[in-house]
This record gives C-alpha cells, structure tokens and sequence, in this order.
C-alpha cells in the first residue's frame, strides 16, 4: 500500500472540508500518518471541537521536546503525560542493538514502556563508560 503524498491530502481536504486549515493539519501529523482516514480525523476535531484539536497539538509539541532530552528517570512522568513509548524508540531504532531488542519485545508481548526505559538506562551507562571523567584530586 502506497501512502499519499501531500499534496494530495491538502488537495482532497480542501474539496472535502470547507474553512479546514489544511496547512495546520498536514504539519500536525508526521509523514509516516499520512492517510485520507487520519486527514479526516483531524479535520473533523479542527471543525468540530476545537478545543480538543487544540489540546492534541499541544500534547504532540510537548512530546517532541521531551524527546530531544529523554531519559530513563523521567519514564513515569512520560506515562503519567500519556506520551507514545514508540515515538521515543522510533529514534533510537538505528541501533541494531534496540532494534533486536524491540523485535524480541514485540515478539514477546512485552512492555514497550519497560524496553524504553531499559535501552535509556544501557544508553546512560554507555555514555557514562566512554566519557572521560576528571581524576579527583
């Protein structure tokens, strides 16, 4: 299946949807949610309950900069905030350490929250072992 390209969703939104800020909806979502069914979705909240949609984007910002700062003793804090555990590892996938490790989880039926919060741990070990640290004198 063949996901649709942008200018397609901002070219069917506004035949479908009048007064819809396409722009806004089309940033809002990353190019791996593009559908006409998630188009529509978010269209219908713009429209409809705005407060909402609102809310949504809001959450998706926050998200996205607790991403760039992650961190194994923020994991009940990222639950508590109803973040997406996959959003964070999506990131870290380039390793095929995690990316093994993700595959078994799957595999598994595990937690996606307890791998993350694993593979934040390993990765502050690692960069705790290979960073230099000043003798005490």
């Amino acid at each position: 299946m063949v996901l649709p390209k942008r200018v397609q969703l901002e070219s069917y939104l506004k035949s479908t949807f009048h007064g819809v800020r396409s722009r806004e909806i089309l940033d809002y979502l990353e190019v791996d949610e593009y559908s006409y069914r998630r188009v529509k979705q978010c269209a219908y909240r713009q429209q409809h309950v705005p407060e909402e949609w609102t809310i949504v984007q809001m959450h998706r910002l926050k998200q996205k900069k607790e991403q760039s700062q992650l961190s194994s003793s923020k994991i009940l804090h990222y639950i508590q905030e109803a973040y997406h555990p996959e959003e964070f590892l999506h990131a870290m996938v380039s390793n095929e350490t995690v990316l093994k490790d993700y595959g078994d989880c799957m595999e598994c039926d595990g937690s996606v929250w307890a791998l993350l919060a694993y593979t934040l741990e390993r990765r502050a070990f690692d960069n705790d072992l290979t960073t230099p640290h000043k003798k005490e004198e």
